[in-house]
């Protein structure tokens, strides 16, 4: 009897093929008119004109579209902490108004107007990061200063003895910084930059100077052929940052002083340093009223407050320890008139929020901080994005909140980094040539 044959083993079962469920069709006109749409948002922020209080065209729009708006913020990096953050102050700045005490009163109609007023950055700085979702930043960086030079035109800066200084600068700087970071050209963009310092030294505006020359100096900076997984890079670019940011003071303070920026720029500079023996607290007392007024009472004012007798008296007296002479009449009108104004982004936050206030603008400057180190170490930031930081850095501690808005509104929605499932490798130089994100 023939041996039984041996039972072959079945064979596997084959897979089952995979099943490919085709992309569903992109709809260009469907794309094309969010485009638009992200466009004309962009301008309708940007262009300030009040229908009620602080509430604009734009903000009114934002507002109605504040569900759409808000749901991009988990998409980019630090956008929700930042956004809890200025909820909190929100709520802490109407806390301090609901319980003021008899010391000080609130103003109902300048209380209204500083309320919409914050709402309406950060609902702007939402539109603007919706926006990055469809359009490149050099597109909204022009459509924003095209918005934005509307409003100047508006306002009263035109009307000014200085309307590159007090109304053109910024906005001028946006339009021709984001169409030169379109060329993605380096030279495109040291160009516009030595040009826009010039037209600020022609109309005697030292701070945009000063701001345009070290953006310039970061420019060329990031030229220099760099090995990018070296972890001291980010090291290096921040203390390159504080050592750029003092050799432009000491060299713009050389310049004034000897006269080479012009007369009138030099008496000034001389009376300030005679004042208060170095051009930061010489051009800038009100940093004084603040440092005062915090230690007169560390938890701030809220909303439409307006001092007392005993608040200005201490704001006067931190401003007279500058060197200042305070009893010309400019504090009482302009600094605490209707409200209070202490001349610095972080004060009015502060004066107006409290302590979240100042924690808000720590967090602003973490994250501006962060996103410059980050690119100018790997050589990617644009001309615009660096004139935006160190222009937002001055900001901070020298500029009021109104008139800060327009720089600090673009530069956030800049800085926040969308966020991706796989950290990319260090872009190559030919990477850079191609690609410079914000």
């Amino acid at each position: 009897m023939a041996p039984a044959s041996p039972r072959r083993s079945a064979a596997p079962a084959a897979p089952p093929a995979a099943v490919v469920i085709p992309a569903a069709p992109v709809d260009e006109r469907w794309a094309s008119t969010e485009k638009l749409l992200a466009a004309g948002l962009v301008f309708a922020v940007a262009v300030r004109i009040y229908l009620f209080s602080a509430i604009t065209p734009g903000i009114a729009v934002a507002v109605v579209l504040a569900p759409l708006l808000l749901a991009v913020l988990p998409r980019f990096r630090l956008a929700v902490p930042l956004f809890v953050l200025a909820g909190v102050a929100l709520l802490g700045g109407v806390a301090l108004s609901v319980l003021a005490p008899d010391a000080y009163r609130i103003e109902a109609g300048n209380q209204l107007y500083s309320i919409t007023f914050f709402v309406g950055i950060f609902l702007s700085v939402a539109a603007l990061l919706w926006a990055r979702t469809k359009l490149e930043p050099a597109t909204i960086a022009i459509i924003f200063g095209i918005g934005s030079m509307i409003s100047a035109a508006l306002g009263e800066g035109l009307g000014s003895g200085n309307p590159w200084k007090f109304a053109l600068a910024v906005p001028v700087a946006m339009v021709l910084l984001g169409v030169a970071a379109a060329t993605r050209s380096r030279i495109v963009e040291l160009l516009v930059l030595i040009m826009l310092a010039g037209v600020s030294v022609i109309f005697d505006s030292r701070s945009y100077m000063a701001t345009f020359l070290l953006a310039g100096i970061l420019v060329v900076w990031q030229l220099k052929p760099r090995k990018l997984s070296q972890r001291g890079t980010v090291a290096r670019t921040a203390i390159l940052l504080i050592a750029a940011g003092a050799a432009v003071y000491l060299l713009g303070t050389e310049l004034l002083v000897g006269g080479a920026l012009g007369t009138e720029a030099q008496q000034r500079t001389l009376s300030q340093l005679d004042t208060a023996g170095n051009l930061i607290l010489g051009g800038r007392p009100e940093l004084g009223a603040f440092l005062a007024l915090l230690a007169y009472r560390p938890i701030g004012f809220g909303f439409g407050a307006v001092l007392d007798l005993a608040g200005v008296n201490a704001a006067k007296a931190g401003m007279i320890a500058t060197g200042y002479d305070a009893e010309n009449g400019y504090v009482e009108r302009f600094m605490f008139g209707s409200g209070i104004e202490l001349h610095s982004v972080t004060g009015d936050l502060w004066a107006q929020t409290g302590l979240p206030g100042i924690a808000l603008a720590i967090m602003i400057a973490v994250i501006v901080i962060i996103g410059v180190v980050r690119h100018v170490a790997h050589g990617t930031a644009t001309a615009l994005y660096l004139f935006l930081v160190c222009w937002t850095a001055w900001n901070l501690l020298f500029s009021p909140l109104i008139s800060a808005t327009p720089s600090l509104v673009l530069l956030l929605a800049l800085a926040l980094t969308p966020k991706t499932t796989t950290e990319p490798p260090p872009p190559t130089p030919a990477d850079r040539a191609q690609k410079q994100p914000f």
